[in-house]
């Protein structure tokens, strides 16, 4: 989670961050659990400031918000640990959704555990502008193929998202409801699957290139492994060149194939070092001397 908010940030200019909000779920009912998170998010000087400024909420449900999930009613054959996560997801999305409803034009939804791309909030308002412009009957602008992730909405359609995901959260995944709620409001049982198709394409509308990536790969389902990734993304960057001052680099660690720390000195490759030992050393020496380092 914690990656994901700092490259959220990260991924903001000046001018985007005053103009939305970022609001981070802690899905918990351990009093004490939310509020070491609260704490460690509190230890980062970025975090606390963007707090400070009113960019980042942090919200947390009572307890008495979720229903008994031991006695949910087993669906689509899942085991009930299954069962369990996905109805609490449901409840999660809906109570972060009635927290957010009154708090900005649209409500975007993402996971604790993806990377987004710079300038990503400028590029979702111009899309959503334009969609609007030309297509005023959208109902959902996605920005990541995969799951919930990156999904755009109008914050006056959210009440029927959340009525949809409080009524039918033990029935199905998340996903699931969205796709089921869009061919209820749209399609019709007197024509075939291909109008309804159609219509859903109407309303649900797909950004090109993707802005989100999925990069996690352990699920908070316990036994489930994720590595699904959107292929429209593109490549998801290895390392970030700088602009170093001249000097000579060496290493007392073995350089795997051409990662060596020269190169990634010079901004052309990240360093992989094998089997670094106790006082092996990374050595910089710089020409001229005297050159002043700020980090």
């Amino acid at each position: 989670m914690f990656a994901t908010l700092k490259n959220v940030l990260d991924a903001m200019s000046p001018e985007e961050k005053e103009d939305c909000v970022v609001i981070v779920f802690i899905g918990e009912t351990d009093e004490t659990y939310v509020t070491q998170v609260a704490n460690e998010i509190l230890s980062v000087p970025q975090f606390v400031e963007a707090i400070n400024s009113g960019l980042v909420d942090v919200l947390a449900p009572h307890p008495s918000y979720y229903p008994d999930l031991s006695k949910l009613r087993p669906t689509l054959g899942d085991s009930m640990d299954r069962v369990r996560w996905r109805s609490k997801q449901n409840l999660d999305f809906a109570y972060l959704m009635m927290f957010a409803q009154e708090r900005a034009l649209f409500y975007m939804q993402l996971e604790d555990d993806v990377l987004a791309k710079d300038g990503f909030v400028t590029r979702v308002k111009k899309f959503a502008y334009a969609q609007s412009a030309h297509n005023s009957q959208w109902f959902v602008l996605d920005f990541c193929q995969l799951g919930f992730i990156g999904k755009l909405f109008h914050s006056t359609d959210l009440p029927s998202l959340i009525q949809i995901f409080l009524l039918l959260y033990n029935d199905k995944p998340v996903d699931w409801l969205l796709e089921g709620f869009i061919n209820f409001k749209l399609c019709s049982s007197e024509k075939d699957q291909s109008d309804c198709k159609k219509r859903a394409e109407n309303v649900w509308l797909h950004h090109k290139p993707s802005l989100f990536q999925h990069i996690g790969t352990v699920s908070s389902l316990k036994g489930k492994v994720q590595k699904l990734r959107d292929k429209q993304f593109g490549k998801i960057p290895l390392f970030f060149p700088h602009n170093n001052p001249p000097a000579e680099v060496g290493s007392t660690i073995k350089a795997y194939k051409e990662h060596t720390l020269k190169r990634a000195y010079l901004g052309e490759t990240f360093f992989w070092g094998l089997l670094p030992q106790p006082n092996d050393i990374l050595s910089f020496r710089f020409r001229p001397p005297g050159v002043k380092l700020k980090r």
